[in-house]
This record gives structure tokens, C-alpha cells and sequence, in this order.
């Protein structure tokens, strides 16, 4: 004869059988969920390695070209100004000294002229006599009117300031004076007083 099951055994079995059903499913929603949000992500984007560095150096790439000439652009254009700035400095040192060097005939005639004068202003307040006497004593001579004129030309500044000379260019029993602020000339007894400039 067959065992009979009591009643509250089939329920007990019912209901392991009903969690274990249940169990399942929750299992199988998870999954299916899971896939759900991982799928899409993982199909849009594939994971390439080494694939987004090469992006991004081939972007940089360009950048990097552009800013390496236009520093070596430059570098060439400050070389080309020194090398200008260079041979200007050159061409006024070679000229400057040649000019300084070329001396006309005038300048050494000038300087010759200037050397055979007495230096300072000359003594003050004789006569004619008197005068020839002074430029003996120093082995020198009173010059010639011609010589006072074109030396007034070129006399210094404090010369310039001065008075009347004399000279050695007679008229009649009288001397020639030259005035030394303005270069005229004029006929004097030997007798006055005036200023002496000897000349070798």
C-alpha cells in the first residue's frame, strides 16, 4: 500500500518549490539587467589600446612644427641685424680715421704759421723802438703787415681781444698797426705806445 502524504508536508514542498522559482528569476532579471547597461557602452565605444595617444600626438604634431620655425625665423632675423649692425661699425672705423688723417695744404700752412708766432697776447705798451728791441731779445722779429692781417684770421679767441699792433711795414717816417678785433689797418708815429707780437 502506498504512504500517504499529510497535507502539511505538500504545503511545506509547495512552498520550497515556489522560492526556489522565485530565486531563480530574480536571478535571470539581474543578468538581463546587467547586460543591458553594459552592452551598449562596451559596443559603442571598443577599447583600442595605444589608439587615443596617437590622437592626440598627431593633433600636437603641427603645433609643434609651426612654433619650431617661427623661432628659427627669429633667430635668423637677429642674425642678419647683428651681421648689418657689424659692417656699419667697420665702414666708420675705416672712414673716420682716414679723414681724421688727410690734411689739406691750408691746415699744415696754418699750423706752420701759428708755431712761427709768439705765443700769448705779447707785451703791452710800446714804442716802436722799443718794440723792435723786444722781438730781438727773444731771436724773433715784428711782423709785416701782410703777415698781422692773415694771422688776425686766425688768432686765438684772447689775441682777438686785444688792441692795436705794430708792425714793421714803415709809411713815410711813420709804422703800419694792425687792430687785432677787426683786422684794419692804420699808419702811427713811432713815438706810441701800442702792443707787441713778435714772429720767427
Amino acid at each position: 500500500m502506498a504512504k500517504k502524504t499529510s497535507p502539511k508536508k505538500k504545503a511545506v514542498k509547495k512552498a520550497k518549490v515556489a522560492t526556489k522559482k522565485a530565486a531563480k528569476k530574480t536571478v535571470t532579471k539581474s543578468s538581463v539587467v546587467e547586460e543591458s547597461y553594459s552592452s551598449p557602452m562596451e559596443s559603442q565605444v571598443p577599447y583600442t589600446p595605444g589608439k587615443s595617444s596617437e590622437t592626440k600626438d598627431t593633433r600636437r604634431f603641427p603645433i609643434v612644427v609651426i612654433v619650431l620655425l617661427v623661432i628659427g625665423i627669429i633667430v635668423f632675423l637677429n642674425y642678419l641685424n647683428k651681421k648689418k649692425v657689424a659692417k656699419m661699425e667697420e665702414t666708420v672705423k675705416t672712414e673716420t680715421p682716414a679723414a681724421d688723417k688727410t690734411e689739406t695744404p691750408t691746415d699744415k700752412k696754418t699750423d706752420a704759421a701759428e708755431t712761427s708766432w709768439q705765443s700769448g697776447i705779447g707785451a703791452d705798451g710800446k714804442s716802436f723802438a722799443d718794440a723792435t728791441k723786444y722781438c730781438e731779445k727773444k731771436g724773433m722779429r715784428l711782423p709785416t703787415k701782410d703777415e698781422l692781417v692773415a694771422y688776425q684770421k686766425t688768432a686765438p679767441k684772447e689775441l682777438l681781444e686785444q688792441n692795436r699792433y705794430w708792425t714793421s711795414t714803415a709809411d713815410g717816417k711813420d709804422y703800419v698797426t694792425v687792430r687785432m678785433k677787426t683786422g684794419d689797418t692804420s699808419t702811427r708815429p713811432a713815438n706810441k705806445k701800442y702792443r707787441v707780437l713778435c714772429k720767427k
